[in-house]
Parts: C-alpha cells; structure tokens; sequence
C-alpha cells in the first residue's frame, strides 16, 4: 500500500463489501490508509454493475471513486473534490459543469457550446401539497428522464433547488440549442407518479451559446440564467436563448427596483391622478379612478406598464397599493370641496388579495382621515 503526491492510493484487489465502503468513502472528508483494507473485492464486477445499473448504490460510489487496474493492484483515485455529488439527484453540481465547459474548450476552441438551464413551474407548490420526501423523488426522477439525452457529448447537472442544466458541445449550428430545448420539454410530458397520484409538471428554460457569450464558461452559465428570467416572465413561451439586450433589460429592472423602493420614501416621485368616470347616460361624472404614477428624478414620468409588473414580481405593489389607499384617503376632503361627491375607485392588485389582512390594513390605513367606507 503506498501514495503519492496526487492523492492516489494502490491497493491489492482482494477485500471484500465494496459497496457499503465505498458508499461510506464518497461522504468521508478523510481517509486513512488503515482503511484501505476493507476495500475492492472485485474490480471487474464493480464496472459491470456500474455499466447495468444508473440506479444504485454502485454507479454513485463509482462517480467519486476512479479505479484504475495495473498488473495485481488497483489505483483508486479519490477524485469526490473533481466531482461533487448531489444526493438527491446523484447528479454532479455546478463547479462540475465549469470544469467540463472549460475542458470542451481547451479541446476545441471553435466548437458551438450551448447550456439549456431548466427551472421547474410552481414547483415549490408540490412540496408545500405532497411534502418535500416526494418532491426529492419526483426531482431523482427528472435527472434519470434528463440523463436519456441522446447527444454524444453533454454534461448534465443539478444546480440549485429545482435547477437544472444541460450542456453540449459540437452542435452543428446555433438553431440546435432549439432542438435539444424541445427534447428537454418532451421529457416532461409524461407525469410523474407518486404515492398521492400522477404530478404534471412544466419547465421554463433559457438557452446560452458561447457565440453570444464568449468563452468564459461562468459567462455562459449567466446568460443562461439571464435567458431563463425573461422565459419565466413571458406567458405565451417558456423558453429564452440569451441576447445581449435581455442583460440590458435586466440590468434596468435591478435598477429600477432599487428607484422604485426609494421612492415610496420621497416626496413627488409617486403621484395619484384620478382619472373621471363618465356616466354615459347623462354624461355627469360620477365618479373617479385613482392611478399611480412614477415621476422619475432623471428620467421623468415612467410608464405604468413598465414598473407595475416590475413592482409585482418583486413584491412592492403592496407597498404601491397603501400608498395610493393614503393618498386618496388625504384627498378626499379636497375633492369635496371642489363639489366632488362620488366615489373613488382603486386598483387592487392580485398580489394584494394574497394577504391575509387586507381589509384589516386598508381600514387602518383610512381610519386616521374619517373616511366614509
């Protein structure tokens, strides 16, 4: 038995429950050497099963542990630090797809690379209703589905939560990412089976490609992941491949929620309008419609349809909602003494409607100003 710099370690291939030690071995931070004892019955064996099972306890082992036959010992390469594995998926994580991107690199500098980055619809929604133990199953699920992927050269990765990636290289033009996007989502077209009954699910995916982003492996994750918000955000398709403007409009969008947030603070930057009801009868005005708008410090009034989704994505439009409730409640008294005397109607958002006080707060909010409700 002996080792050297590079962490690999020799043994002689005569030890017996190769299985449960390796499985212990992949979640060790050390070994020592005293255990090598315990460890390789039969190496033949272990790539055969590695080979017919995708499911077991072998192939995950197998993803951390490299074993190498020379004459009448085995090198064993601890490589877990290479390839970290996720143990719900067992599938290998980020810094395994950077590693691989930039290896596909090196190895061909002028080959088209792309990343298809998959996000699961509302999947937080089938943890809160079925619990997280079947919603862990239903994701082991999806990476053996994802894994069939007929592609010669891919690497596929859980990344974070319900996120996953798929990256493949030597595509033969930019319109294959499409191909392998429409692969991806037919994947998902069987439901999944648990214990409470069939689950439907949907992705939403953005698509990246080292012609539009260069060679930076990080860079071409991050407009993936670029790509994916703008295919989150559009209802008619689900899926994105980056473009240098999207960066532009997502570099917009922080800024303004940062403007937005700031300005529910200051004085002039929000303002209500109130726009007149006509009765169409009679053709008196019956009554107004209260209406935000935003008057920007540099960039003047912003429209309405930029900022109230914006404002609803991340959450604001509650903030947006009392704010208006406030300032109406303050107007009031002015309209009436400008012969006012009909009703003023406020938009409410569904966002506001998910609160479990709304009433409560918007009475509180009028109470202070005598408001007849």
């Amino acid at each position: 038995m002996q080792s050297d710099s590079t962490g690999i370690w020799y043994f002689e291939c005569d030890v017996s429950d190769i299985e449960a030690h390796l499985l212990n071995l992949q979640s060790r931070s050390v070994i020592y050497p005293d255990e090598c004892e315990y460890l390789i019955k039969n190496l033949h064996k272990l790539h055969a099963t590695s080979e017919q099972n995708t499911h077991g306890v072998v192939p995950l082992c197998h993803r951390c542990v490299t074993l190498i036959a020379k004459d009448d010992k085995v090198e064993i390469v601890i490589n877990r630090e290479q390839e970290k594995i996720d143990h719900v998926t067992q599938l290998p994580l980020r810094v395994s797809l950077l590693r691989q991107l930039g290896i596909w690199y090196e190895q061909d500098p002028e080959a088209i690379t792309g990343i298809c980055l998959v996000e699961l619809d509302d999947f937080s929604d089938i943890n809160d209703t079925i619990g997280h133990a079947a919603g862990d199953l239903i994701l082991f699920e999806i990476a053996r589905r994802l894994e069939r992927y007929h592609g010669s050269r891919f690497k596929l990765v859980r990344l974070h939560g319900d996120e996953f990636a798929l990256a493949v290289t030597q595509l033969d033009d930019a319109e294959d990412i499409w191909q392998v996007s429409k692969w991806i989502c037919e994947q998902f077209e069987p439901p999944f089976m648990t214990q409470k009954g069939a689950v439907f699910l949907t992705p939403s995916i953005g698509l990246s490609l080292n012609i539009n982003t260069g060679e930076e492996p990080v860079t071409l994750l991050e407009s993936a992941y670029i790509a994916l918000n703008h295919a989150k955000d559009d209802p008619l398709t689900k899926e994105k491949l980056y473009n240098p403007q999207q960066e532009h409009t997502l570099t917009r969008q922080v800024l303004l929620e940062a403007q937005l947030n700031q300005a529910l603070t200051e004085e002039n930057s929000l303002l209500v309008w109130y726009q007149p009801k006509q009765d169409l009868h009679n053709r008196q005005i019956n009554g107004l419609e209260a209406l935000i708008r935003w008057n920007h410090i540099t960039e003047g009034l912003i429209s309405p349809g930029e900022f109230i989704p914006l404002a609803e994505r991340t959450g604001l439009i509650c903030s947006i909602t009392d704010f208006v409730v406030r300032q109406v409640a303050k107007d009031i008294p002015k309209l009436r003494m400008h012969g006012f005397t009909g009703k003023v109607s406020i938009n409410i958002s569904a966002n506001d409607f998910m609160r479990a006080n709304l009433v409560d707060s918007l009475l509180a909010l009028l109470k202070p100003y005598n408001i007849d409700t």
